[in-house]
């Protein structure tokens, strides 16, 4: 039974990556599903991860068709998604799971892999060059199995070793955060110094708000710590999930949250580093829901609109953002039928 499933799985990826290719679609390649875009020999390949008949797949495919089609893990407990990392000139792909990250060529060759020590599991992850040294570094949260928070922050950076054979991840850094329960991990750059802040999403109370809630930390990075930057106790309202990106062109990454009204609907507002804290520049309209948020297209320069999957009462929409005159507007609609 489980090798008719394999098989099934199997032709179900050969048949769905032929189809894509014939289509020449290949650009928008499964747009529904997890997957990263490299170059790879002047020509673009993609990783991606998907489901079939409860198996998880990850798998890369280029333009060459079924010759580049390559599964590269199979997994019935654990899917892993895909992530780039750039390293001084190259570009690598990471396949995250649950409890560990492999790292491949662009060819589909897996180069290294790090596992999570214990009963842990990685909560969130995050790519940035935080040291400004064109080497992008992994930061992760992780924590115990079964548990939405994290327990600890670790960044990891992928070496030559020692016998200068290979790539290897290194720790570089290690934190803990126990206490914090945090959620999330960002990088961000709110001050518009050229150096990276590291961002937590916490679920504590604060000293001037002493009730459970998600609050967003920001922490200074001078290359090897991290040291409290603002640890406000809170937004304007209760939020349910943050990013950074900048969206005013002015050169400082902003705050971008999904925020609960006291009708019950929602709203993506947006924060600009004061010196002192954040201060609220800009809000959407209202919406029944708002699930998901994301950076969105590059808009000039270094400014990017945002993304927003949004439910309404018979579908999800995705929503493109673009800040004006103190507003957050809709630019561009499209519709996804709910499942």
């Amino acid at each position: 039974m489980h090798l008719r499933k394999l098989l099934i799985a199997v032709f179900s990826i050969t048949l769905f990556v032929s189809v894509l290719l014939e289509a020449s679609a290949f650009k928008y390649c499964c747009r529904s599903l997890k997957y990263c875009k490299v170059l790879c020999n002047d020509s673009e390949a993609a990783f991606f991860s998907l489901n079939i008949t409860g198996i998880n797949f990850f798998v890369r495919v280029d333009k060459t068709g079924l010759p580049g089609l390559k599964i590269l893990g199979i997994s019935k407990s654990e899917a892993r998604y895909p992530y780039t990392v750039k390293n001084a000139s190259n570009e690598f792909v990471l396949a995250v799971g649950g409890t560990g990250i492999n790292a491949y060529s662009k060819e589909g060759i897996l180069i290294s892999a790090y596992t999570v020590a214990g009963e842990n599991r990685i909560v969130d992850i995050c790519i940035s060059d935080i040291n400004s040294e064109k080497r992008e570094k992994v930061l992760m949260l992780t924590g115990k199995k079964g548990c939405k928070y994290g327990e600890e922050l670790i960044i990891l950076d992928l070496k030559m070793d020692e016998g200068e054979q290979g790539l290897e991840f290194r720790e570089i850094y290690r934190h803990p955060l126990k206490i914090l329960r945090p959620w999330k991990v960002q990088t961000a750059d709110v001050d518009g110094d050229k150096k990276v802040e590291i961002s937590l999403g916490v679920y504590k109370t604060a000293r001037f708000h002493p009730v459970m809630a998600k609050r967003p930390f920001v922490y200074n990075w001078d290359g090897s710590f991290m040291s409290p930057k603002w640890l406000g106790s809170r937004l304007a309202r209760p939020f349910d999930d943050y990013i950074f990106t900048d969206i005013d062109s002015d050169g400082r990454d902003e705050l971008v949250s999904i925020e609960q009204l006291e009708n019950g609907s929602k709203a993506i507002n947006s924060y600009s580093w004061k010196g002192f804290g954040f201060e609220s520049i800009g809000q959407s309209k209202e919406y029944r829901d708002i699930l998901q948020i994301g950076k969105g297209k590059a808009v000039s320069d270094d400014c990017f609109s945002i993304m927003a999957k949004v439910k309404t009462q018979r579908n999800i929409k995705d929503i493109e953002f673009v800040y004006k005159k103190g507003n957050l507007v809709e630019k561009k609609l499209r519709r996804v039928v709910m499942k």
